[in-house]
């Protein structure tokens, strides 16, 4: 069949192929359009590029509604998994919730609108899956090409089966982020090499390199921080970036009046807190620090006697100053040596809670 567009009310009707002859089609036009028969064929031309025109507005129209609708499931559905609810409620509770809402507020078009948005349980599920999906991808392309530091933990929930749990601890734009990057149940005993033999097993499938990680976090269970077996000894063979006493707590130094804060291992406190006293306050130093080249000096010198520079350093956090841009784009190496010492993970805080 083809279609043929007839005079100016856009009739479309459709024609067997049989009815396409031209003898057919005049004196279809004389009998019934009698008022066009006349018109020269630029008319109708015209008319069915109008036509064509009309079917592609109502098509992106109604494309742009359904992109709306389903960014709505999918945002609907993230507030579902950060409340952690059942994802029956959306269909439940919050759709009709919304619609009484907006045929009070509005009228009855947009709760027609409304009733678009699919929110179905499955639904629901598939879009938290896709969520999920993306923000680990997320995560692990970031991690690829960036330092971290990981904090880990093993631990028994409420059905007694051993979880092991891991966040990490990486400069993203201009702050360091902290996000979980693994929980997983542990099918087999809780020793040290179980434990790394899960965690390496990760990192080869996701493409993740030992070598970006600088510092690691723990519990002081032998399973984490034994000589031989534990896992901490584990990850200092496989990397030889990671030269932090990783088995060792850490503290939080809190500034008297400011937000700064710094971590430090216990075991070292004098030596940890003369080696990186100048990354916790730039402009008290006078000498020049121990690990800073000449020309890094130079630029630390130039650095803290910048007036807008120290106007920063007041306004805003300490780990915040180091990866802010004004920092990493005129003083390089001084931030990444900065940021190196503040990536490590202060506690085991985040596998505790």
């Amino acid at each position: 069949m083809k279609i043929v567009v007839h005079s100016a009310l856009y009739v479309v009707k459709f024609f067997r192929n049989s009815s396409m002859v031209p003898a057919k089609l005049r004196r279809h036009l004389e009998t019934n359009h009698t008022n066009v028969k006349d018109k020269p064929i630029d008319y109708f031309i015209r008319l069915r590029d109008q036509l064509l025109k009309n079917k592609n507005f109502i098509a992106e129209v109604t494309k742009t509604a359904n992109e709306k609708a389903t960014e709505a499931s999918y945002m609907v559905s993230y507030r579902i998994a950060q409340a952690g609810k059942a994802h029956t409620i959306a269909e439940s509770l919050i759709k009709p919730c919304v619609t009484d809402i907006v045929n009070c507020m509005l009228d009855k078009k947009a709760v027609k609108k409304i009733n678009t948005i699919p929110l179905s349980n499955d639904t629901v599920r598939r879009r938290i899956n896709d969520i999920s999906t993306h923000i680990k991808s997320e995560l692990i392309s970031h991690l690829k090409c960036n330092n971290f530091s990981l904090q880990m933990d093993e631990s028994t929930d409420v059905s007694r089966l051993a979880v092991l749990l891991v966040f990490v601890r990486y400069k993203y734009q201009t702050s360091l982020e902290e996000d979980l990057l693994l929980c997983q149940p542990l099918s087999t005993y809780t020793t040290g090499y179980e434990i790394f033999n899960m965690l390496n097993n990760f990192f080869e499938l996701e493409g993740l390199t030992w070598d970006n990680c600088i510092d690691i976090c723990t519990d002081e269970a032998k399973a984490m921080v034994g000589k031989t077996a534990g896992v901490v000894s584990r990850i200092k063979e496989v990397t030889n970036n990671c030269t932090q006493d990783c088995s060792q707590f850490c503290v939080k130094i809190w500034e008297v009046c400011t937000n700064h804060y710094f971590t430090i291992p216990k075991s070292k406190d004098i030596e940890f807190i003369q080696r990186y006293n100048w990354v916790k306050n730039p402009f008290l130093i006078n000498d020049k620090p121990e690990d800073l080249s000449i020309t890094e000096y130079e630029e630390f010198i130039e650095m803290t006697t910048d007036s807008s520079i120290k106007t920063l350093f007041d306004k805003i956090s300490l780990t915040d100053f180091w990866c802010s841009s004004s920092i990493t784009n005129e003083y390089q190496s001084l931030a990444k040596k900065a940021i190196l010492a503040l990536l490590p993970f202060a506690t085991t805080y985040l596998c505790e809670t």
